[in-house]
Formats: C-alpha cells, structure tokens, sequence
C-alpha cells in the first residue's frame, strides 16, 4: 500500500463502525528492484528493517510489517513468491491479534491482487482486488498483448474486481476481465473543504509530477497563447519530477515565466492549503485512470478544467468545471479564459455539493462496506 490516498483511505474506513482494517506491509517500493535496476541489489539494504512489527496506528486501523524484497517477475525467481511469505506471516499476525479476518482488499493486481490469491488459497479468506493502475496495463505485465497469466488468475478467482472509473472499466473489460464494479476513491471531505482564495490575483493550481504525459508542456502552450496580465493572475504549480528543470526553462523561453510560481515538491499535508488558497485547479493530463487531483479541487469547492484523458470524465461535469481534449492547447487557453472570466459561474457550495453525493468519504465508503459485507456473507453461507 505504496500510494498515500490508499493509506488515507484506509484509516478512514477504519472510522466506520464495527470495521477493524488492518495494512500488510513488505517495505513496498523502497525495496523493489526493477529489472534495469538489479546491479544496485546493495543500496536497498539501508531500507531493511529485518524486525517484524505489529501496532494500532489509530482505533481500528492496524499495520502488519515482515521486511522483504521484491524484484521484478522478468528477473530470475522474481515475483510475488519471494512476497508471499512475509504477507503470509502478516495474515497471521493479523489474525492471531485479532481473532479473525474476514475479507482481504488488494490495492492494484499486481503484485497485491496476485498475493491476495495465493492467501486466500492457503487460508480460505476472501479477497476483492481494487485496480488503480494507469494507463491499464502496464507494458511489462502483457505477454503477447494478453495479461500474464498470473495476474488474469487473481482477477478471475477474486469475489469482486473493482474499477475506480467507467473508463478504466472498460479499459479491463478488453483484457478479458468480465463485469468490474465501479467504486472510485474517495476524499476525506473533514480534511478538504470549501475556503476562500487567499490571494486578490486570480490563481490557477496544478497538483502533479512534473512529466510530459501531465500535460504540463501542453498547459505552458496554453499559457503562452493567452498571455494573461501577470498582474491579475498567476500559475502554482505544484510537484517535482524529471522533466522539472525542462519546464521551467521552457516558461521562460515561451516567456511566461512572470506568471508561474514553481513550488516543487510540497509535503502531503500542505497540499490542502494550495487548493483551499485557488481560484480553480487544471491539469491537462494525458490519461488518468481516476484522478484523484480533481476530486481534492472539488471538494474544496474549486472549478476545474480537466482535458478527456479516462478517470477525469467521470469527475468533471458542468457544475464543477470544463473538459477539453487530449494535448489541444488552443482549447485548453480558451477554457482557461472562460474560467477566469466565468468563476462566480460556478459557485462553491454547488461544487461541494456533487462532490459530496459522489466522491467523498462518506458516499463512497457506504459502497465499499456493503462490498465487504456481501462478500463476507456469501462466503459464510
């Protein structure tokens, strides 16, 4: 459970009552070695914690730690199987502390989904696999142009595949995964909520790694076409990555540099100060399987402008923003445009509002409990 949302959402769930949930840990991706990467075996050593560990974090939400590496499947004996022990011993840990487990969530298919199976062979617990993954699938997890076959086993055996959007939904069913249920994630709405724009220039928000497939060229593009007063507004963008020194000498060679502030990279809990402190959120990505940056604006009660990349379809509607197309920067400095000069077109409270019916914490984890609970019981019966 690398992905902090996942871990975010996990202890809120916890919250919901009579529900215990507890986090298997292996160390993740600070101890994976990819197969371009296997020389450098000895750096991952200072990561090792070689003790086993299980502890209440919060009331109901418990973590699971036995150490392990992982390398990648196409490396010799690499796989989930060098995994399967220490998640093993968490299962047990769990279930010793516990009493009992009623049902295994696995966040991605692999390697999560295919650990979730081998488990739930050994000790006849259920398991539901939510996907994450975008774009789906990742090249290295096809053979042939099919799902290797191990990762077409966790979805086939699961109780329930979940999809996170209709889009990505759809993207699995081609791959032969038949009737996934869509549940998206959600956003902690007591953590994010409505506030005013903390500063009298009209700002824009991006929320990314800085990378071409974001859409951050695409965004300076559209910046440079429009060319706004930097008196009057200005760009936050918000995020480190490897294109990151190339886009800011880009801004400057497109001469827009006076109306972005680059912020690099912010610690998560001081995300929610930059979306509460805008005027709107945009970020042109070119796929998203959900989209999590987009539910975080809205339920600040911020437009957003978003472009038809998967996931955002499914947040972005005529309440809460505009959607463009893929890499069209001459549509997306028009939206920009439209945004700035429409805003109190699209009131806060009326944003909150949808984000609150469909994607809060809430909403959402009403469906994902009654998940649990349909599983759980079919499986007594």
């Amino acid at each position: 459970m690398a992905g902090s949302f996942i871990a975010e959402q996990a202890k809120a769930m916890a919250e919901l009552p009579g529900v215990n949930i507890a986090v298997s840990l292996w160390g993740q991706a600070s101890l994976e070695i990819a197969p371009n990467r296997a020389s450098t075996f000895l750096s991952f050593l200072k990561y090792w914690r070689p003790s086993r560990s299980f502890s209440e974090r919060a009331p109901g939400f418990y973590e699971a730690y036995s150490p392990a590496i992982y390398w990648s499947h196409r490396l010799p004996l690499g796989g989930v199987r060098c995994l399967r022990s220490a998640n093993l011993d968490n299962f047990n840990a769990v279930r010793n502390t516990l009493g009992r487990v009623d049902l295994i969530h696995a966040h991605v298919g692999y390697p999560a989904g295919c650990l979730a199976e081998q488990i739930s062979e050994m000790t006849g617990v259920p398991y539901v696999v939510t996907e994450h993954m975008g774009p789906f699938p990742f090249p290295s997890l096809l053979r042939r142009g099919h799902l290797i076959p191990e990762l077409l086993s966790a979805y086939s055996n699961a109780s329930r595949v979940i999809a996170v959007s209709p889009a990505q939904a759809a993207m699995m069913r081609r791959y032969g995964i038949p009737n996934p249920l869509v549940i998206p994630n959600f956003v902690d709405e007591r953590e994010f909520d409505c506030a005013l724009p903390q500063s009298e220039k009209f700002t824009f928000l991006t929320v990314c790694s800085v990378v071409v497939a974001k859409g951050v060229g695409d965004l300076l593009r559209a910046i440079a076409l429009w060319r706004p007063s930097a008196e009057k507004v200005e760009f936050r963008i918000v995020g480190n990555g490897p294109d990151y020194h190339y886009f800011r000498s880009e801004s400057e060679r497109l001469g827009i540099s006076d109306l972005i502030k680059w912020h690099g990279a912010v610690p998560r809990d001081q995300i929610v100060s930059f979306f509460k402190g805008c005027h709107a959120f945009v970020m042109p990505s070119h796929y998203e399987s959900f989209g999590m940056v987009y539910a975080e604006a809205i339920a600040c009660g911020k437009p957003v402008i978003a472009t038809k990349c998967g996931g955002a379809e499914f947040i972005v509607n005529d309440t809460n923003g505009l959607l463009v197309e893929v890499a069209d920067a001459d549509s997306l400095s028009r939206a920009l445009h439209k945004i700035h000069n429409d805003w109190e077109h699209f009131p806060a409270a009326d944003i909150r509002r949808d984000f609150m019916k469909r994607f809060s914490r809430l909403a959402v984890s009403r469906s994902l409990r009654q998940v649990y609970e349909d599983v759980s019981n079919a499986d007594i019966r």
